[in-house]
């Protein structure tokens, strides 16, 4: 996980006031340090001094007493002197840089470790699902139902019967602290997500031409979200779409949806299909059909569409099928 700005920030302020502690310890420990130099100095002097003094009386020249001065300094003082100086250096670049590169390496990598857990959630990643529901408006009928999870947007996404946008006119949201939604006052999507991960509430959606709203429950914390969800509401909206041969989109058919949703009826069996784009299922009489091409032959008991252009159809058990592929009229073929 990458460490963002604001906290390299926070990092370095604890660089900044380690050192500026340790710079506080420098001087009082290096003045300390200093008097003992100061010391030895004077010592040092004194004695070069005493030996100037003596020389001189037997010397012709300052030149020449300022080399007998260096000649008869004993070498076991300066030896005496160095160590100690040495020693003082090394305190104060203790003080001044009490860590060493290791330990700076490392405690980034704590911060980092710390960021990191702070951030993490405390259950698995959610399930991401995509997903249709047909919606009730009468009476007595439960409300649909949106998975959501904290950090995870989610679409909701309204057709009519046939298949078609239908336009959203206005939305009350019950709790704006706990979920943040977002919609562009001209389609038919709303986007929403939850900020808090178990904090439940509701939508109130009105759609153009609707005279009654549309109740949505919104539930987080869920181990599977709904990236997209498509509603589907009974009735016909304003691109309300016309109907080909016997298709009866006002009639909720659950396996039809779930068919369009990729799940297979219970209790069927799969087709090979000689086409790639047509997947088939087999239930007694029946054949589901799921594909994002247009079925010209034979004619269908009921139909489906998803906002993306796939379909679903229910249809009579058959051998082959008429479709419109990119344009192109192609025949398909069912084994099985």
């Amino acid at each position: 996980m990458t460490i963002n700005k604001s906290q390299n920030n926070i990092f370095n302020q604890m660089l900044l006031i380690i050192l500026f502690l340790s710079i506080n310890v420098v001087f009082s420990a290096s003045i300390d340090e200093l008097r003992q130099l100061e010391q030895l100095a004077n010592i040092q002097n004194n004695n070069s001094n005493k030996k100037v003094e003596s020389n001189n009386d037997n010397a012709s020249g300052s030149a020449n007493s300022q080399s007998v001065v260096k000649q008869d300094i004993p070498q076991e003082q300066i030896e005496e002197v160095d160590p100690k100086r040495n020693v003082a250096f090394e305190k104060v670049l203790d003080n001044l840089y009490p860590l060493t590169p290791g330990q700076i390496l490392e405690m980034r990598d704590r911060h980092e470790d710390t960021a990191r857990a702070k951030e993490a959630t405390s259950i698995e990643p959610p399930k991401p699902v995509i997903t249709s529901q047909f919606v009730k408006l009468s009476p007595g009928t439960t409300p649909p139902i949106v998975r959501l999870a904290e950090g995870f947007v989610s679409a909701l996404v309204f057709l009519d019967s046939t298949g078609a946008a239908w336009p959203i006119e206005s939305y009350n949201l019950s709790d704006p602290n706990s979920f943040s939604l977002s919609w562009n006052k001209i389609d038919n999507v709303i986007v929403i997500q939850a900020k808090k991960m178990f904090k439940d509430g509701n939508l109130i959606v009105r759609l153009d031409g609707l005279d009654t709203p549309v109740g949505i429950s919104l539930i987080p914390g869920q181990r599977e979200v709904d990236y997209r969800r498509e509603l589907r509401v009974q009735g016909h909206g304003p691109n309300a779409k016309g109907y080909v041969g016997d298709l009866y989109p006002d009639k909720e058919n659950n396996v039809l949806l779930s068919v369009l949703d990729g799940v297979p009826p219970i209790g069927s069996a799969s087709i090979d299909s000689s086409h790639s784009s047509v997947e088939s299922w087999r239930l007694g009489p029946k054949m589901y059909i799921r594909t994002n091409s247009k079925v010209l032959s034979p004619a269908w008991v009921s139909s489906i569409k998803s906002a993306d252009g796939m379909q679903a159809y229910e249809m009579n058990a058959t051998s082959s099928l008429l479709i419109t592929s990119k344009g192109k009229v192609e025949t398909v073929y069912f084994k099985g």
